[in-house]
């Protein structure tokens, strides 16, 4: 670990932080258009939404990953002076923007997923569901 490392490392988390955001912004603003065009009664109008909004973050987040993957490769194959800094802050940047990439499509959805259900959808079910079974016996 050297000072050029630790370089790559915050320049990554940097990306990573501002790249995470906008596919929870994504997914939110795919959430919140389902709830307004009729609502989310299940877990399926749930996933549906949720998926909605990562396909259209699909796009931009490939992108970003192939602009910066072909950035910094010429960087590894680089020699002569300043090419051993400059391998030593590339080569984090390279690891963490294909994980950020797996991550970001893999991971977040699902976790947005469950955190939406139990904390948002699921609650809000079991509130209209006493007001709905009072409309009925009306």
């Amino acid at each position: 670990m050297s000072i050029a490392v630790w370089v790559g490392l915050i320049a990554l988390l940097g990306v990573d932080a501002e790249t995470a955001v906008f596919m929870l912004l994504y997914l939110d603003l795919a959430y919140h258009e389902a709830l307004k065009a009729g609502g989310i009664h299940s877990w399926d109008d749930l996933r549906e939404a949720i998926v909605h909004g990562a396909v259209k973050r699909l796009r931009p987040k490939v992108m970003t990953v192939s602009c910066m993957l072909f950035g910094l490769l010429p960087i590894m194959w680089s020699t002569g002076s300043g090419a051993d800094v400059m391998k030593r802050i590339a080569a984090p940047m390279l690891g963490g923007i294909i994980t950020s990439f797996l991550m970001e499509l893999v991971v977040y959805p699902p976790i947005f997923a469950i955190w939406k259900w139990n904390w948002e959808v699921k609650p809000g079910l079991k509130r209209d569901a006493p007001q709905a079974a009072e409309a009925v016996h009306v």
